[in-house]
């Protein structure tokens, strides 16, 4: 008993680790569908497999969200990424941000004007999820992307699009039950806990 109140227990740790990435997504989540429910829905429909459906992403659909965008004045988000003297680098416009599934990747890196985050001359901008650039749309990549019937969605979004507003009192909190914490239900004192809500 003084070991379980005194030393720090690895496996609470861990799970308290994994709880936190499964709030992070569930809120990922929440987000991403009132995104589908709300933002203006525009097809893929420049691409080669098209029969008047959508189609593959590229580089004319693509330009034709930045023209709507800023033709409503919606504000970059990101800053310029500027080349550098290193051998292949790319400079990066002032751009908004496009949200896609990971499972579009490989059609987005497809696009003409695509460049991969190892091409930008200054890594310290890229974000942790950011696949790459094409034109003034910087791409994030989540597996938590929106997937409706049969297509998926790649969200383009300016500075200010949307907000998240905070729970009164945190937005998440996270609840340990130590052992023999159940009472009668626990008469050996061998199960605990740990969730959040």
């Amino acid at each position: 008993d003084v070991v379980d109140l005194t030393v720090e227990d690895a496996v609470i740790v861990e799970t308290v680790e994994l709880l936190g990435q499964q709030f992070g997504e569930t809120i990922d989540a929440i987000v991403r569908d009132t995104l589908a429910s709300t933002l203006t829905n525009v097809n893929a429909a420049a691409g080669s497999n098209g029969d008047g459906t959508a189609t593959e992403i590229t580089k004319t659909d693509i330009d034709g969200v930045v023209k709507t965008l800023m033709g409503n004045n919606a504000a970059m988000i990101s800053d310029v990424v500027t080349a550098t003297s290193g051998v292949g680098t790319v400079p990066i416009p002032p751009s908004y941000f496009g949200l896609v599934d990971t499972d579009i990747t490989d059609d987005l890196s497809a696009v003409s004007n695509f460049v991969s985050t190892q091409e930008y001359g200054m890594q310290m901008p890229v974000l942790e999820a950011e696949w790459g650039s094409t034109g003034r749309v910087r791409r994030l990549a989540s597996s938590n992307g929106y997937l409706s019937t049969t297509y998926y969605s790649a969200f383009i979004v300016g500075k200010n699009a949307y907000g998240l507003t905070e729970l009164e009192g945190g937005t998440a909190q996270t609840i340990i039950k130590q052992f023999g914490s159940s009472g009668s239900s626990d008469p050996l004192e061998q199960r605990g806990s740990v969730g959040w809500k």
